[in-house]
C-alpha cells in the first residue's frame, strides 16, 4: 500500500467514525473524496476495492433507489437517483467501522431521519414523473403510502423505546 492509499483509508476512517450514519455509503464518500476532491483519479470501483482491502472496516448492503419503480428507462432511473442523491440518499454499498456499534436508540433515530428523507425524495420524484406514464405514477403513490405508514411504525417505534427507557431509569 503506497502513502497515499493510506492517507485516503485514514481519511475514510476519520469520517466514518464522527458521521452520524454509522454506515456510510461509499458512493457518498467517493464522490467527496475522488470524484469531487483530492483523489479524482480514482473510479468507483478502484475506490471501493481500496476500500475492501482494509481490515477496520465493514460493509453492508443498502438499498436500491429505483427498486420497486418497475420498468424505467436508463434515463429515468438516472434522473431518480439524481434526484434522491441530491437529497443525500444513496444506494448500494456503505461502510463502516467494525469497532463503532450502534445502540438502539441510534438505530431507530437513524431510520427515522431517513425515512423522512426518502419520504421527501418521492415527493419530489412524483414532482418529476413523467406525465405520459400512468405506471410509474400508480407506484410513485404506492411508495408514498407505504412511506408515510414506514414513518408512523418508526414513530411509534421510537416512543415505545423511549418508554421503555424511562421506566428502566425510573
Amino acid at each position: 500500500m503506497d502513502a497515499l492509499q493510506s492517507r485516503l483509508l485514514n481519511l475514510v476512517a476519520a469520517i466514518v467514525k464522527r458521521d452520524e450514519e454509522f454506515y456510510v455509503p461509499v458512493k457518498k464518500l467517493w464522490i467527496y473524496l475522488c470524484k469531487d476532491g483530492d483523489y479524482p483519479s480514482l473510479s468507483l470501483e478502484e475506490f471501493t476495492d481500496i476500500l475492501e482491502q482494509d481490515p477496520r472496516f465493514e460493509f453492508v448492503r443498502g438499498i436500491e433507489l429505483t427498486e420497486g419503480l418497475g420498468e424505467l428507462t436508463s434515463e429515468e432511473r438516472e434522473e431518480v437517483e439524481a434526484e434522491m442523491e441530491r437529497f443525500g440518499l444513496y444506494g448500494g454499498l456503505r461502510v463502516g467501522l467494525k469497532t463503532r456499534r450502534p445502540s438502539k436508540e441510534d438505530l431507530i433515530h437513524i431510520m427515522e431521519k431517513k425515512i423522512t428523507n426518502i419520504f421527501d425524495a418521492l415527493k419530489q420524484a412524483w414532482e418529476l414523473r413523467p406525465s405520459d406514464n400512468p405506471q410509474v405514477e400508480d407506484q410513485l403513490l404506492g411508495a408514498l403510502a407505504m412511506t408515510q405508514k414506514l414513518q408512523q411504525e418508526i414513530k411509534k417505534a421510537f416512543e415505545n423505546s423511549a418508554e421503555k427507557g424511562k421506566k428502566k431509569n425510573g
